[in-house]
């Protein structure tokens, strides 16, 4: 519901077309879909670090793949 009226919001304020509307929309869904599992996968090898390190690195280290 929340999408449609944004998207409704959108088009009566001509951000979007009906030609964007047209696009399909799979390709972006899975390369968003993949690049989040990417950015989890990172978050979760950097927790892993902490194994070898101190804590206050792993922290650090953290930090920077989230930002």
């Amino acid at each position: 519901m929340i999408y449609f009226s944004i998207i409704y919001m959108r088009l009566e304020l001509d951000v979007v077309t009906m030609e964007m509307l047209g696009l399909p929309k799979l390709p972006f869904f899975i390369a968003s879909a993949q690049k989040a599992l990417g950015s989890g996968e990172g978050v979760e090898a950097t927790g892993r670090i902490h194994d070898g390190m101190n804590l206050e690195a792993s922290v650090s280290i953290l930090l920077q793949v989230i930002i």
